[in-house]
Parts: structure tokens; C-alpha cells; sequence
């Protein structure tokens, strides 16, 4: 009796069992790819004005800018889910908003036994996701405006970590005399997905 190769299947060449696989693959992954799973916005676009005054060493500082979102399509990296996807920048130009910025190799505030080569504070004016009214903005994290403290450390010899830290206003001034005065940032629009 002659064995047959398992790879195939009775009076069926291989060729034409992985042609069948590789057809049923580019399926699914098209059919999860059409933009159907997600509906674009009604309001695709939207400008959201902010003012945060907080007083650090007795100094105060006002920051002020809008935030500007526009929706750039579907995010089609992200397999079978494409989210939609929003681009969101201040009217300023500026890429980030800096409160504090911490010598090189500085104790961390929240552990004080690691020293971070980086650190800062900044501002997160929030994201398109939130601001959009785009249900997809609740799976991501930081989309709503908050304090956040950034640490970048050495773990060994070529490992290296980057962690963000959300802080409460109540921490932003125990931990970096951060006292918040004026919290006022736009609420986000209520949007619906044609």
C-alpha cells in the first residue's frame, strides 16, 4: 500500500489546496478591511478652545490655544477593526505643551530609588477620538486632557523604558508644586456615524 502525503487531500494536488487557503485568507482580511465595520463622522472637523492657568513658585502661567481636529480616514494598520482615525493639532503649532522639564539623570518623583536620564511634565490637550465624539476614543488611553508625567530610564546595559503617568491635580502639586487655578477645556461634540 502507498502512503499518500498528508498535505494532500484524496485526488487534490497541493497546489490547488494552498491557492483555496490563500484565496479564503485575502476574504476575510478584504471583507474586515471595507470600510462598512466603521461609518464615517457627520462632523468631521472641529476647533476646541482651552485655557489652563497654574501656578508653579509662586509664578502664574496661562496657557491658551485650540485644539483642531480633522478626520483622516480609517486605519487600515490595524487589521480587522479600522478605527476611525483623526488628526489632532494646536492652532499654535506648537507639538507639545511643557510645564516642567527635569535635569538628565533626576531621581523620579514616584519612585525615587530609579534615576530617569529624561523627565517632564506636560499638558495633554486630548485627542480627536475624544473631542469628535468618536465612541472608539473610550479603548484609548489619554484622549480626555490631562497632566502627564513622562519618565525615560535605563533598565540595563541596552534596555531602555519610556512610561507616561496621568497625574490628578492633587499629585501635580504635592509632587511638583503644580497647583491648578483654571481647568477649562472644550467639552466634546455629540457626533453620529452615517
Amino acid at each position: 500500500m502507498k502512503a499518500k502525503c498528508w498535505l494532500m487531500l484524496p485526488d487534490i494536488p497541493v497546489g490547488v489546496v494552498f491557492c483555496a487557503f490563500i484565496l479564503f485568507l485575502s476574504v476575510i482580511f478584504f471583507s474586515g478591511c471595507s470600510e462598512k465595520t466603521q461609518k464615517p463622522p457627520t462632523i468631521e472637523s472641529g476647533e476646541f478652545p482651552f485655557r489652563f492657568t497654574y501656578e508653579i513658585n509662586g509664578k502664574t502661567h496661562v496657557i491658551e490655544d485650540i485644539v483642531i481636529c480633522e478626520f483622516r480616514g480609517f486605519d487600515y494598520s490595524a487589521w480587522f477593526t479600522k478605527p476611525r482615525s483623526w488628526s489632532t493639532k494646536l492652532k499654535s503649532g506648537a507639538d507639545r505643551i511643557v510645564i516642567l522639564e527635569f535635569e538628565e539623570n533626576t531621581s523620579s518623583a514616584l519612585e525615587p530609588s530609579r534615576i530617569n536620564i529624561r523627565s517632564s511634565v506636560t499638558l495633554w490637550y486630548g485627542n480627536g477620538e475624544h473631542y469628535m465624539g468618536d465612541p472608539n476614543g473610550n479603548k484609548i488611553s489619554y484622549v480626555k486632557p490631562n497632566i502627564l508625567y513622562h519618565e525615560y530610564y535605563q533598565l540595563s546595559a541596552n534596555e531602555y523604558k519610556h512610561i507616561t503617568t496621568p497625574l490628578t491635580h492633587e499629585q501635580a502639586e504635592k509632587l511638583f508644586g503644580i497647583k491648578v487655578i483654571e481647568w477649562d477645556f472644550s467639552e466634546p461634540i455629540t457626533n453620529s456615524f452615517r
